[in-house]
């Protein structure tokens, strides 16, 4: 027999476990409330060495599943598990989903290459700096998969009709990157364009794991692969980048989230990924 949840409405419960993730991350950015904060550096989120990025991520973002597994169990008072983690029948989408990143990535480089914005020579990169950019990125997949898709997402729809929780969940995804080094317009709508698509598989599956690969690839390929900033945050990479143009088109210091290549080529997924999964909707439990 299945718990009834100590707050009723999937929205209400939403608009509460924002408010509390987001409360921290404000506080710190106001001048008023920053002298206050022990450890300020941990919060820096224009670190641009591991580990210390990873330790600023953490502070800022990574605290994030606390209160997403509180309010899954204590609230929502079902288990953890059941936001999405089952591998099984869904290890297919996972892969879907990985190589969806890739696909992101180099289509919109080799656009760029092609309209002589971006050349690209080979580096010796920093291995260290390259294998803790692996931990970082499978981190950030993770963490922001669980809270904006499994926790987020998930509640919504129990309570508003898909479109509504998509485009709901998809706006608080790119609004909670507003502390992100050079953020801007472009990066914001770009942000949002992928949380649809990110949005779109989960709606389909109630699984994560299409949403952690792509996610983990797309940050990948862009960083230490190609040498694009991701999300504002520079990181060791094996190809390093020459820029011509102007930053609408190449996205500038934010990276590649920041170009309206990106936001197009990202559509057109969006588009691919809706029409596969449209015949394979499952009932939330």
């Amino acid at each position: 027999m299945n718990k009834k949840p100590l707050i009723k409405h999937g929205w209400l419960r939403v608009l509460i476990f924002v408010l509390i993730i987001a409360a921290p991350s404000a506080l710190v950015h106001l001048p008023a409330t920053q002298q206050y904060i022990p450890f300020k550096e941990l919060f820096d989120t224009t670190a641009q060495k591991f580990p210390m990025l990873i330790l600023s991520y953490l502070a800022s973002n990574g605290f994030m599943l606390i209160p997403a597994f509180i309010f899954c169990t204590i609230v929502d008072r079902r288990s953890f598990k059941s936001i999405g983690f089952e591998w099984g029948e869904y290890e297919a989408d996972a892969w879907t989903g990985f190589f969806a990143g890739i696909n992101i990535m180099s289509t919109g480089t080799l656009i760029l290459m092609l309209t002589g914005t971006l050349s690209l020579s080979i580096v010796m990169p920093n291995f260290l700096q390259l294998a803790y950019a692996i931990v970082f990125f499978v981190m950030v997949a993770f963490v922001e998969e669980i809270v904006f898709r499994g926790y987020i997402l998930r509640n919504l729809l129990q309570s508003l009709p898909p479109t509504y929780a998509l485009v709901i969940s998809a706006l608080i995804f790119s609004l909670l990157h507003l502390t992100n080094p050079n953020i801007g317009i472009v990066p914001l709508v770009t942000i949002f364009a992928l949380g649809l698509l990110l949005g779109i598989n989960y709606i389909h599956t109630q699984n994560l794991w299409f949403g952690i690969f792509l996610h983990f690839s797309w940050n990948l390929v862009q960083g230490p692969l190609f040498g694009y900033s991701v999300a504002g945050v520079s990181v060791n990479s094996v190809l390093q980048q020459s820029l011509e143009g102007s930053d609408l088109i190449t996205g500038g210091s934010f990276g590649f989230e920041g170009s309206v290549v990106a936001l197009a080529v990202i559509i057109g997924i969006t588009f691919w990924v809706g029409d596969m999964y449209s015949g394979r909707s499952h009932k939330l439990k």
